[in-house]
């Protein structure tokens, strides 16, 4: 049975160490935190939990940045019943778990490479740290390469430039990857421990293979499907990745096309290709699959399908993976943010359940492409909106989220066709300087990236009370589950988190105890199921040998039974004997009926001298059921005579008794089982039996970090512990959980890890 359990914060504990935020203001409430060679703020590192603890993370309007607090839960008191009412109820079930999570990142453009190339190497070190260090930083797993040039860089370029080059002898990597990415790739690489995902997606091909003849402007390959320039296109991949792996990197994955949809549009701004999805299922199974295949460099990169926004799908993929050899060459599908407000997040939903076996991965965002172009230093809006964006993503089976440039100057460049844009990292373009600024929307994508690493499970989170402020995403992660709340609203939020708790025989059991409960419940319910049958084996028994089987003897007057009529008046003998035969006696009877029994008359016999008759023919033994028919014998009137004689004389006479079978019960045995998930035994063995509250000062995104295991508090009387119980809810929805109140105030982001 799954019950609530009430507890609210008790005290505050500490803060956890950490080199905070140096803040610079660009305004009443825009805050960026500054960074250089010397000094940058780090990710706390948070102390270590106690029994029913909690880490709240919170970054804020107000200019909190991964601010920590650790609080101790107690028992709900009578006085804080009054927190309920008002509260919104969030309900986190760990039994119900969804897609992994691959990871958060960013990507490795020419104007990333450009500035962090403008930095003195401690600054760079440092900026690169921010973002890869699992440490210090936000700890990023992702990392996407162009192959060749966007609009994000200083000029136009392939790496076969030579027109009708099909053979791709002219094939080279240019001087932004050997200069601009590959170094700084590198030492990312090493930041990351090693745990560094990087995946290329095309822009365009050399602009000779294409039919407007430049690599700006929508268009498609020159030729069919099936001839050479596709064939060509497909080797470019090839070459791509062995270039890079002459330079000591290795690739995990590729998308196939960048925004293939923006290529029909022949006046695009930039550089763009054309594919339909029945166009990238054919250059797929025909040339980009079987060439990956055939190289054992290439061969076990992960393919995603599409790369572009979210209203294509499902039917993008739906195209794609209608062919058998398409469903081999591709492992996912990558979605793009830009039109996530046209389309609805249920579409990735409706997308995985079609095709569950491939991952969805969200592959390039931004801010700052519409509206106010570029960046706007210390928005926060921004930081909103990326935050909404990834809970949406998330809880409709995205496994990542991956944002375009790592790293602009504050005019939102280097861009040679002025797409100027916003990065969650800065570098202060004024000449001389070495500083660099941390938006808010780093701080939004580290409250996931930092805290939710690579392996986690996404589990249940629903708000419980409707609030179109709030948006939550839940997740496990070893011992630890990990909340991300958003609060956009201009007002405080007071919440409760509701988890589920298991009573049993009276006793508080927590996850870690979840392997001997089982075994105690099985061993209690065997035992019972034991006990029941020996219990009715015995009251079969008792019932054989105890109870009185009925008697028929001459005589008696048994209750009046179907009446069925006979030649002649016999009486029935319920015995297991073999019949007699005796001869005819000289002598007759007559026979007075005193009652039946079944189906045959009981008689009374009395001898009387009678004149010789001739004698009477043996009668046959009643038909009855094969399993029942007793062994009838007849006697003749002389007989009769004599067994009354006997019986008046004090013999015993002749009496047998009818065997019968009592009925066995037929009703099964109802036991009530107790059943605990293995996936919950194993995977999730942490949980806060409580009903937590925390109060959080306005605007502070909150981040709640709920860990270590867990040990029941010792057990209460029921009277006790009926007390502390909430009063009965009234929302039809509500699921009766133990339940934790963190209050956060507006514009605020929320983890809760427990």
């Amino acid at each position: 049975m799954w019950v609530p359990v009430l507890l609210l914060v008790s005290a505050l504990i500490g803060i956890a160490a950490g080199q905070g935020c140096v803040s610079k203001r660009f305004g009443s409430d825009r805050i960026v935190c500054v960074c250089n060679g010397t000094y940058c703020d780090s990710v706390p590192k948070l102390p270590k939990l106690d029994r029913y603890g909690a880490s709240i993370i919170t970054s804020s309007l107000s200019g909190k940045r991964f601010h920590v607090q650790q609080r101790m839960f107690q028992p709900r008191s009578k006085k804080s019943s009054s927190w309920s009412s008002s509260a919104v109820r969030i309900l986190v079930d760990a039994r119900s778990f969804f897609q992994n999570i691959l990871g958060f990142g960013g990507a490795f453009s020419d104007a990333a490479g450009l500035n962090l190339a403008a930095l003195s190497h401690g600054a760079a070190h440092k900026l690169l740290e921010a973002y890869f260090s699992p440490e210090n930083g936000i700890g990023y797993t992702f990392g996407r390469v162009p192959m060749a040039s966007t609009d994000f860089g200083t000029r136009e370029y392939s790496y076969a430039d030579t027109s009708g080059d099909l053979e791709l002898k002219s094939f080279a990597l240019q001087p932004e990857d050997l200069d601009y990415k590959i170094p700084f790739i590198k030492t990312a690489q090493l930041i990351a421990n090693g745990n560094l995902k990087l995946f290329a997606s095309p822009w365009s091909a050399p602009g000779w293979m294409k039919t407007n003849g430049r690599m700006i402007g929508g268009a498609a390959l020159r030729g069919p499907l099936d001839g050479p320039y596709y064939s060509t296109w497909a080797s470019y991949f090839v070459k791509f990745f062995e270039q890079y792996a002459a330079n000591g990197i290795l690739y995990w994955g590729l998308t196939m096309q960048n925004e293939p949809t923006s290529g029909i549009n022949p006046d695009y701004t930039w550089q763009t290709m054309y594919f339909n999805a029945s166009m990238q299922r054919h250059f797929l199974v025909n040339h980009l699959g079987p060439r990956l295949k055939g190289s054992p460099l290439t061969r076990g990169l992960k393919v995603l399908i599409l790369d572009d926004d979210r209203p294509q799908l499902p039917a993008w993929a739906d195209e794609v993976f209608a062919d058998a050899k398409a469903r081999e060459y591709a492992d996912g599908i990558g979605i793009h943010w830009y039109m996530d407000a046209f389309a609805p997040a249920s579409l990735l939903t409706e997308t995985a359940l079609r095709h569950p076996d491939k991952f969805i991965l969200a592959t390039e965002a931004c801010s700052g492409f519409l509206g106010v172009h570029g960046p706007i230093l210390g928005d926060w809006s921004r930081a909103e909106n990326y935050a909404a964006d990834i809970i949406d993503d998330l809880n409709n089976f995205v496994s990542g989220w991956v944002d375009w440039n790592l790293v602009l100057d504050t005019t939102g460049g280097p861009t040679f066709v002025a797409n100027n844009a916003d990065a969650p990292i800065l570098r202060n373009g004024t000449r001389g300087s070495d500083e660099f600024y941390k938006q808010p929307t780093y701080y939004a994508l580290g409250h996931f990236s930092a805290w939710v690493p690579v392996g986690s499970t996404r589990i249940k989170s629903q708000l419980l009370d409707r609030d179109p402020a709030l948006k939550l995403v839940a997740f496990s992660f070893k011992s630890k589950r990990v909340a991300v709340v958003l609060n956009r609203a201009t007002n405080e939020n007071k919440i409760i988190f509701s988890t589920h708790l298991c009573i049993f025989l009276g006793a508080m059991v927590v996850p870690e105890q979840w392997e001997a409960m089982k075994l105690a419940a099985s061993v209690f319910v065997l035992t019972y199921l034991a006990e029941m049958f020996v219990f009715f084996v015995f009251l079969f028994f008792h019932h054989l040998f105890t109870k009185s089987p009925p008697q028929l003897v001459t005589g008696s007057r048994p209750a009046a039974r179907k009446e069925e009529k006979h030649v002649d008046p016999v009486t029935v003998i319920l015995a297991p004997t073999k019949p007699k035969k005796e001869p005819i006696k000289s002598k007759s009877e007559t026979c007075n009926a005193v009652g039946k029994k079944g189906d045959v008359e009981v008689c009374k016999t009395q001898r009387d001298e009678l004149p010789k008759s001739p004698p009477k023919p043996e009668l046959e033994q009643k038909s009855r059921p094969l399993a029942e028919a007793p062994t009838m014998e007849l006697e003749t009137p002389s007989e009769m005579q004599t067994t009354q004689q006997q019986r008046a004389s004090g013999r015993s006479g002749r009496t047998v008794q009818a065997k019968t079978t009592p009925k066995v019960p037929s009703e099964q045995m109802k036991t009530a089982c107790f059943e605990v998930s293995q996936q919950e035994a194993t995977q999730h063995t942490a949980r806060l039996p409580v009903n937590k509250l925390a109060r959080l000062s306005a605007n502070d995104p909150v981040h709640l970090l709920i860990g270590q295991p867990l040990v029941p508090q010792p057990a209460r009387t029921a009277p006790e512990y009926g007390q502390d119980l909430a009063p009965e809810r009234t929302n039809p929805d509500y699921d009766k959980s133990d339940e934790f109140t963190p209050l956060i105030k507006k514009d605020s982001v929320m983890l809760a890890r427990y």
